[in-house]
């Protein structure tokens, strides 16, 4: 049995976890964390004690008899959290559902329907302004959203707190980039691709949106030859380096181990709208947003809103790059500011949500 149960299967839904069953129990509250798909790896790597998911979700909410129901969201149109949400709802029992960030908000919650909303908990916790405004956009009431932010955040900061990051902008020797990938949108594939919106075209033989991107930021880097840098790439945990086998002889590709490490290894970090990018710029390393086309600024709070700075076209890029090696782009970031941490505000939320769920003899979605 547990008081609070918790149901992640992607690793973006993973990075919101970590850490939340021990700080929840210790607040009194019993609580069981379930894994399925990518998420399993990723909380194995991060030393993050979970169950794997067995059973149909009324089998395990039969088995564990949670007050509280918790998921995570994943590119899957059939995702388990989904079914378990839904059946948690049909049997009283108040359900929260994470999320990381304001990409694809229209079709986190949709499953295989046309319903925008069709399977989302009767509670959202957001990590920033502009994913809490997406899932308003799409009907979702504003006043079952809380903006707690992300405990990835807090981790990044107590990274720099606790670890001495060498600032090497003044160094002659070669400089290292590391390139933040980004694999292929499950829920919208052509988002993947070139458009006919795109603003960047590569060196015109690959439509996939991330090579599209590497393409740019190499040839960029060859008309910079002053900047002496190399490019090493980190794909994302659902992809393999042989994804980047096109690119043999021009990159590094290196997968794996510490993520805010290897930001803090690097003279600067560069990506398109990963998370890991708000990391890096918390632990304190230069970063720049390439990206293909304007609308993805959306795509991600802290970009949209001008923390990070993003380019779009090959003119600007080549501007900012020398400026961005030379540590002169500042991103507006800290993280772990006087508002305490993200994940403490998270547990308390939740944990507050099980306590009325216990005071109550009121039906439970009445009560979240």
């Amino acid at each position: 049995m547990a008081d609070i149960l918790i149901h992640v299967e992607d690793p973006g839904a993973a990075n919101m976890v970590i850490g939340l069953p021990e700080k929840l129990f210790a607040l009194g509250c019993d609580t069981q964390l379930l894994a399925s798909s990518y998420a399993k790896e990723f909380l194995t790597s991060n030393k993050q004690a979970f169950s794997p998911r067995l059973g149909t979700p009324l089998e395990i909410l039969k088995i564990t008899k949670p007050k509280v129901v918790v998921v995570g969201t994943s590119e899957d149109k059939q995702a388990f959290s989904l079914l378990l949400t839904h059946a948690a709802q049909k049997s009283g029992i108040p359900t929260i559902g994470m999320v990381d960030m304001a990409c694809n908000a229209h079709n986190r919650f949709r499953g295989g329907g046309d319903d925008p909303l069709g399977y989302v908990p009767a509670q959202l916790i957001v990590t920033d302004q502009a994913t809490k405004d997406a899932y308003i956009q799409i009907g979702f009431p504003a006043k079952k959203i809380s903006l707690l932010g992300h405990p990835a955040y807090d981790r990044a900061y107590q990274y720099r707190q606790n670890n001495f990051v060498e600032p090497k902008q003044n160094s002659d020797r070669k400089k290292q980039i590391l390139f933040l990938a980004e694999g292929w949108d499950l829920f919208d594939e052509k988002q993947s691709y070139r458009s006919k919106d795109y603003t960047l075209e590569g060196r015109g033989g690959d439509n996939w949106r991330t090579a599209i991107v590497l393409e740019e930021l190499l040839d960029a880097l060859d008309s910079l030859p002053e900047i002496n840098a190399e490019v090493v790439v980190r794909p994302h945990p659902k992809m393999t380096a042989s994804d980047f086998d096109r690119f043999e002889g021009e990159i590094t590709v290196e997968a794996g181990g510490d993520p805010l490490e290897a930001a803090s290894k690097a003279d600067a970090v560069i990506g398109m709208t990963s998370m890991l990018l708000i990391e890096a710029a918390i632990v304190g390393r230069p970063v720049l947003s390439i990206l293909p086309q304007p609308i993805e600024r959306d795509w991600l709070g802290p970009i949209q809103d001008g923390d990070i700075l993003s380019v779009t076209n090959r003119s600007d890029l080549v501007k900012a790059l020398p400026s961005l090696m030379a540590g002169k782009i500042p991103a507006l970031i800290s993280g772990g500011g006087a508002e305490g941490l993200a994940i403490d505000r998270i547990v308390y939320h939740i944990a507050a949500c099980f306590r009325r769920r216990q005071s109550s003899a009121l039906p439970a979605q009445q009560n979240v």
